[in-house]
């Protein structure tokens, strides 16, 4: 028989892809703005980096 070995970390990584998330400060509107270069569009905000954080993974998750 021949087995497949798959590490656990690989098959995490298939299941739960890692995407970049940029943060910058907008000084006009005072926020902190995020996006996922990988999914085009996908951009969130909040009033501290946290809350921008927080933002993106609901915006990332209903991109997907």
């Amino acid at each position: 028989l021949n087995m497949l070995k798959i590490s656990f970390s690989s098959v995490l990584l298939f299941f739960f892809p890692v995407y970049s998330v940029f943060i910058k400060y907008d000084p006009i509107d005072k926020i902190y703005v995020a996006s996922v270069p990988e999914l085009s569009g996908c951009m969130a905000h909040g009033s501290t980096k946290e809350q921008a954080l927080r933002e993106i993974e609901t915006a990332k998750e209903l991109w997907i």
